[in-house]
């Protein structure tokens, strides 16, 4: 019974502070709203959304370059093998990116005279290339990993 409760807790809690967001960002109520103004919530203007993205972004790509370093110190340094996990995590990152790019460019496009539709080769050469020098790159390290 104790397991069940420690593995449901977290997600129950998670799903809790999701129906808590929601519930404050409605403004129906006068609870809510002056719950939403206490927490700093409220509605975000072009320029807070622009910030919040290039945040988002930058945030993104940092925790990429910080899983590869973590990835690159376990394998190189104290040689206990390649971290499956965290090369995967990368992975994904990666291709659930170059997918949404390609996704929210064709629908950004698609109905819009003025602008060409966003070619789905190049972004898919894209993630291609990034595969295949992952992969190339993953190689090369085994390579020295073994050899030295």
């Amino acid at each position: 019974m104790d397991t069940i409760l420690i593995t449901v807790l977290p997600f129950l809690l998670l799903a809790l502070l999701i129906a808590f967001g929601i519930w404050m960002r409605t403004e129906t109520s006068p609870q809510a709203a002056r719950m939403a103004e206490r927490f700093g919530i409220r509605k975000q203007d072009e320029m807070e959304k622009a910030i919040q993205q290039k945040a988002l972004i930058a945030s993104y790509y940092a925790m990429l370059c910080v899983l590869g370093a973590y990835a690159l110190y376990k394998a190189w340094v104290e040689q206990s093998g390649i971290n499956n996990i965290a090369y995967a995590a990368i992975f994904a990152a990666v291709l659930t990116k170059a997918a949404a790019t390609l996704i929210l460019r064709w629908r950004s496009t698609a109905g819009d005279e003025e602008y060409q539709p966003y070619p789905a080769w190049k972004t898919l050469l894209l993630v291609a290339t990034v595969v295949v020098s992952g992969t190339a790159l993953v190689f090369l390290l085994l390579v020295a990993v073994i050899v030295l």
